[in-house]
């Protein structure tokens, strides 16, 4: 008997009984190395096997992302855009779904003190992260008169579950006397093992309508007196 399926064994949905492929074979995306431009829904699943340095990149409605066994990172450098929808969010975890089992999002840095010189606009709208060591990982190089601080940061509408910080702000704000402004609203922070959110050196962060859930610290702030 005839049998329809996918046919090829390089597929995800290959069906080793189908004799008449039936066009529905379907490919993992794999993701490491450089990345610009625009992630959409059509290279789903991707699969993380590295660090990915992303360099003004926007990810879709619908992006899939499982981050394979490592503490990898998704490093940006300009801007960095997340432009999803409740419907389709972009979801990201480990393939363990264990707490901090990937690294997280961070500002890429360099060789000297991990820290990006320089940073453009942050807008992140529907974004499902989980796992990671620190969910979003955004610093300056060292505040103060030296320090470059983000023109503009926006995360709404999204959930970071099960990280060991969902948010971190290390001297993200400050430079000089001049603060920029970061704004977390309708979002969710939920089972992170360490806190919700971690702000050092951060003024001018507004948060607003989130939701705090089983972290072992909602809230940890830190600055100079």
């Amino acid at each position: 008997n005839n049998c329809y399926g996918c046919t090829d064994s390089n597929a995800i949905n290959y069906d080793e009984d189908a004799s008449i492929d039936d066009g529905s074979c379907y490919y993992q995306t794999l993701l490491s190395g450089s990345v610009s431009g625009t992630l959409t829904s059509a290279g789903n699943p991707y699969v993380m096997t590295g660090d990915v340095y992303c360099n003004n990149c926007t990810f879709e409605e619908g992006v899939d992302i499982t981050v394979s066994p490592g503490a990898y990172h998704i490093m940006y450098t300009g801007t960095f855009t997340v432009n999803a929808t409740e419907e389709n969010p972009v979801i990201i975890k480990s393939i363990s779904g264990s707490n901090s089992s990937w690294g997280g999002i961070k500002n890429q840095g360099d060789a000297s003190n991990n820290y990006a010189t320089s940073f453009d606009d942050v807008n992140i709208n529907y974004l499902e992260l989980n796992d990671a060591m620190t969910g979003f990982d955004i610093a300056s190089n060292g505040g103060g008169s030296s320090g470059t601080p983000i023109n503009s940061m926006i995360i709404s509408n999204s959930k970071f579950s099960n990280c060991g910080l969902g948010i971190s702000f290390n001297n993200a704000a400050w430079n000089n006397g001049v603060t920029s402004n970061l704004n977390i609203n309708n979002s969710v922070f939920d089972s992170n093992s360490i806190a919700g959110m971690f702000a050092h050196q951060t003024p001018n962060t507004n948060i607003v309508n989130c939701l705090f859930i089983d972290n072992y610290n909602g809230i940890v702030t830190h600055t100079y007196s």
